[in-house]
C-alpha cells in the first residue's frame, strides 16, 4: 500500500503505569506492548492482505510471532479494531514488541478517542464506559459501518452536550 504509514514507539512512563494498577496481576517483565510499531494501511483489504502475508511468511522473517489478536473479527467492547502481533527476534525471545495493523478509519476513530479524553479529562481509553458511559457510548456508535437514526441522533446529543465540536475547533 503506498499510502501507508509506518510508525514506532515507546510508551509513556504514565501508561505503563496506568496499565499495571489495571492490571494488578500482571508484572511488569510480562508486559508485551512497552515497545511497538504501527503500520496504518489506506484500507481494511490492504491491512488483510498484510496480515495474512505475515502469517504465510512467518519462517522466512527473524522474528517470531508469540501472540496474535484479530480486533477487526472481535472488536473490544468500545468498538477497537485493528490487529496486534507479538514478535520477537528469533535469537533473542525476551524483547517482545507489539506490531498493530491499522487500516485508516480504524486509526482516525482510536485517534478520536484519545482526542477525547484530553478534550473532557476522561479515560476512555484505558477505563472504557466506567470513565464515562455516555462519551463511551458515543465513540462506540462512531466506530460503526452504520447508524440509525436513533444513533445518529445521539451523536449529535452528545457533540452538542460536550460542545464536541468547538473543542476540536480550538485544538485544531
Amino acid at each position: 500500500d503506498p499510502e501507508s504509514v509506518c510508525t514506532c514507539r515507546i510508551k509513556r512512563i504514565e501508561s505503563i503505569i496506568s496499565k499495571l494498577k489495571r492490571n494488578n496481576q500482571t508484572p511488569i517483565n510480562r508486559i508485551q506492548d512497552i515497545a511497538g510499531c504501527r503500520c496504518i494501511l489506506s484500507e481494511e483489504r490492504q491491512l488483510l492482505k498484510l496480515y495474512d502475508f505475515i502469517l504465510k511468511n512467518e519462517n522466512n522473517f527473524p522474528f517470531k510471532i508469540h501472540n496474535k489478536h484479530n480486533y477487526l473479527s472481535e472488536p473490544k467492547e468500545s468498538g477497537y479494531k485493528s490487529i496486534h502481533i507479538i514478535v520477537s527476534l528469533k535469537e533473542d525471545e525476551k524483547k517482545k514488541v507489539e506490531v498493530q495493523l491499522r487500516c485508516l478509519s480504524h486509526h482516525n476513530w482510536a485517534t478520536m478517542v484519545e482526542i477525547t479524553d484530553i478534550l473532557c479529562g476522561t479515560k476512555i481509553k484505558e477505563y472504557g464506559e466506567q470513565s464515562n458511559p455516555e462519551l463511551f457510548k458515543f465513540h462506540l456508535l462512531l466506530s460503526k459501518s452504520s447508524l440509525s437514526l436513533k444513533e445518529i441522533n445521539y451523536i449529535a446529543d452528545v457533540a452538542i452536550k460536550y460542545n464536541y465540536v468547538r473543542r476540536l475547533q480550538k485544538i485544531f
